[in-house]
């Protein structure tokens, strides 16, 4: 399993550090951070992923990986685990009832019996988000960590792109078989949906079309990129758009482009 950041973490300081969780189609990364000097103290990343073994390998490795690393028992000031799913649903906070969301959700997905339905408030729009997590995941994690709060990768886009000060701004996340497409005009959320796509070609297909159904012109949109994309995909992208970004962490920034469209999700605080 890789250690991609290593800072001699002080293991004696653990409750004073936030420890975040990721798993994604790339597989299972995790990180320390030290929220009172703005720092990443460690990154790890495992050397399997959903894409190539499967889902029930995948789980079964993410098991027997996390009960052989003693940091990940540790006690931390907070425990973050972040899920990037397509099963999502942005639903007004006054419209909003608890009791309903499994109901709400399985309107527009199928919800699996291995899958457990929660939300997240987005403050800040008065929405909420209701989404599905990997509850053989989140149980091999409460193994280790008792309490922790499970939030959806689009949470955490949702909270950085309104920080953004650019007018027009375009999310757009791609990974093999799966677009993330989001849209501002200044603080207003106009779009925000996944989309099947085999390829990037697909994926900027749905971007365009977002920013038709927004009414915004891509000469003018501040595009920012996260997820599995490589020189000849940003290259691409860097003809249509005149501003391409990388979706990162002014906070805890991890440096290299290639660190940050993979694991910036782990240095949001």
């Amino acid at each position: 399993m890789p250690i991609i950041v290593d800072n001699n973490i002080s293991l004696e300081k653990t409750k004073d550090y936030r420890l975040s969780i990721q798993s994604n189609l790339s597989g299972f990364s995790f990180s320390v951070l030290d929220p009172a000097g703005m720092k990443c103290l460690y990154l790890r990343k495992s050397d399997f992923s959903i894409a190539t073994d499967g889902i029930s390998e995948y789980l079964k490795k993410c098991s027997k990986m996390v009960e052989s690393i003693p940091l990940l028992k540790k006690e931390y000031g907070k425990v973050t685990v972040i899920t990037e799913t397509e099963k999502y649903s942005l639903v007004p906070i006054a419209q909003f009832k608890e009791r309903d969301i499994l109901k709400q959700l399985s309107e527009l997905y199928v919800i699996e019996d291995d899958e457990e339905v929660s939300f997240k408030i987005v403050e800040e729009l008065d929405l909420v988000i209701i989404f599905a997590a990997n509850s053989t995941f989140l149980n091999i994690i409460r193994r280790v960590q008792e309490s922790f709060e499970s939030i959806p990768s689009i949470y955490l886009v949702l909270k950085v792109m309104l920080k953004r000060k650019d007018h027009n701004k375009l999310y757009l996340s791609y990974c093999k078989g799966r677009a993330d497409v989001t849209v501002f005009i200044g603080s207003q959320l106009m779009l925000c949906n996944s989309y099947p796509a085999e390829d990037f070609t697909t994926a900027i297909y749905f971007a365009f079309l977002a920013l038709k159904q927004a009414f915004i012109n891509p000469e003018n949109t501040t595009v920012f990129i996260h997820g599995d994309l490589y020189i000849p995909e940003i290259q691409l992208l860097s003809k249509y758009f005149p501003m391409v970004k990388y979706f990162r962490s002014r906070k805890i920034p991890l440096g290299s482009s290639s660190l940050e469209m993979k694991y910036s999700f782990l240095t949001i605080l």
